[in-house]
């Protein structure tokens, strides 16, 4: 029961492996080793890389969101394919080729179906 009671390391390590790691003897003679210049060269140089992310970049630690393809840009890219399956006389690319009519197809008929039905008359305005 007291051994219930004492702190044990292997129990939950967390608390004590973040106190050595905050206080590593290594990271502690690094901080020994540091001139207040040092210090104030690593921050101006942290506060004017802050100042100029626009004009280097941006911001490197957000990734640019892929967007999903629209079904014209997917049916441009099965025309492409398809004319280089055309020119292959391989029979599991003739078979592909009908995959991909079929997949042409199913997304203008997607397209068409999102369609809004509209009169001439919508795109003028009133006097």
């Amino acid at each position: 029961s007291h051994l219930e009671n004492s702190p044990c390391p292997f129990r939950n390590p967390g608390p004590l492996l973040y106190k050595f790691l905050l206080n590593s003897p290594d990271k502690n003679l690094n901080m020994d080793l540091a001139t207040d210049q040092d210090i104030f060269d690593a921050v101006m140089e942290a506060r004017e890389a802050e100042e100029n992310i626009d004009i280097n970049g941006g911001d490197d630690d957000q990734e640019p969101v892929s967007s999903r393809p629209s079904p014209s840009d997917v049916c441009k890219a099965v025309t492409t394919i398809t004319d280089f399956l055309i020119e292959s006389g391989d029979p599991d690319a003739r078979r592909l080729e009908g995959l991909l009519h079929g997949l042409k197809r199913n997304l203008r008929l997607t397209e068409t179906r999102s369609m809004k039905a509209t009169r001439v008359t919508d795109y003028f305005s009133r006097i």
